[in-house]
């Protein structure tokens, strides 16, 4: 059922006199409580949809390149750097092909940018943060263009459009010629800090463990010292029913269970209580039913602790 067909299912349910929406009156009907009916239905649908993160029918596998990052301060140069531009060190002489910008605050060209450059395969070792680089390709003219400041990190949620919310447990990394994928362990913002602050490993290397940062970012440890895939499931932002022909992402056997939903919200506006438990008792039944069939099947978890099973 569309958006519309649900209203006028809803509002027969609800036994109100009132004629059936056409697609000519369903944006702009005349009688306020069709606007009601319509309201109804759309907060029943967002609510359905908030109720349980892991509804199968909002979950979505997504697949994304990443390179190792690194953030920068005090950009001067007349433009961002331009793709396969070359770097060099001040101090330790490292070189860095620069494969992509993005300008986090500030301006290239007034001295003040902040940004993440992504970068060709780096070195595992050996970085200075705080040192200077000087344009070696295509411009050798340019130096200080930029400061060395710390890893950069990812928008996960921004590089993916319509995400409301990452599962933790679902990453995994995968070399782009093809290897076997493997999973990457998720561990907590704090222990994360001491674990990359502890290890005594690289500084890049083969990610093994990913964190959410507490600015909603994703980083990994060790930084990525070359390209990879990383997997995961994601969650999709609510639907908003909108227009009359807008279709519900619930599978369409389902679909009653908006309208019972919304009849329970009618009923608890108006106060009927009888409609109320008749709806309730209805749309327990459709809830019920999708409980059992649209969330994941509980399994026995992997131990976060033991990397020989990654």
């Amino acid at each position: 059922m569309d958006f519309l067909q649900l209203t006028n299912r809803t509002i027969l349910e609800a036994g109100v006199e009132l004629d059936p929406l056409t697609t000519g009156t369903f944006a702009s009907p005349s009688d306020p409580m069709y606007t009601r009916f319509k309201n109804y239905v759309r907060d029943a649908w967002f609510e359905i949809q908030m109720s349980r993160s892991e509804w199968e029918f909002k979950t979505k596998t997504q697949m994304t390149l990443i390179r190792p990052r690194v953030k920068v301060i005090l950009g001067d140069r007349p433009t961002a750097p331009p793709v396969d531009s070359v770097f060099e060190g001040d101090t330790t002489e490292k070189q860095i092909t620069v494969k992509a910008v993005q300008l986090l605050e500030g301006s290239w060209s007034a001295g003040t940018a902040v940004a993440y450059l992504d970068l060709d395969d780096v070195d595992t070792a050996g970085w200075v943060f705080g040192e200077t680089f000087d344009e070696v390709d295509p411009t050798p003219a340019n130096v200080d263009v930029f400061q060395l400041k710390w890893y950069g990190q990812y928008n996960l949620v921004a590089d993916t459009a319509g995400t409301f919310e990452i599962n933790k447990a679902s990453f995994y990394i995968q070399d782009v010629d093809g290897s076997d994928r493997r999973r990457l362990n998720f561990v907590s913002w704090e222990n994360f800090q001491q674990l990359a602050n502890t290890s005594g490993t690289a500084f890049f290397g083969e990610p093994m463990f990913v964190t959410e940062t507490q600015d909603g970012e994703w980083d990994f440890f060790p930084r990525p010292q070359k390209q990879y895939r990383i997997w995961y499931d994601y969650v999709t932002s609510p639907q908003e029913l909108t227009d009359d022909d807008d279709v519900p992402t619930l599978p369409t056997e389902y679909h009653d269970a908006i309208v019972w939903r919304a009849l329970m919200n009618y009923a608890d506006y108006d106060e009927k209580p009888q409609v109320f438990a008749r709806a309730e008792r209805r749309y327990k039944f459709y809830q019920n039913t999708l409980e059992t069939n649209k969330l994941p099947t509980i399994t026995f978890g992997f131990n976060p602790y033991d990397t020989t099973q990654f």
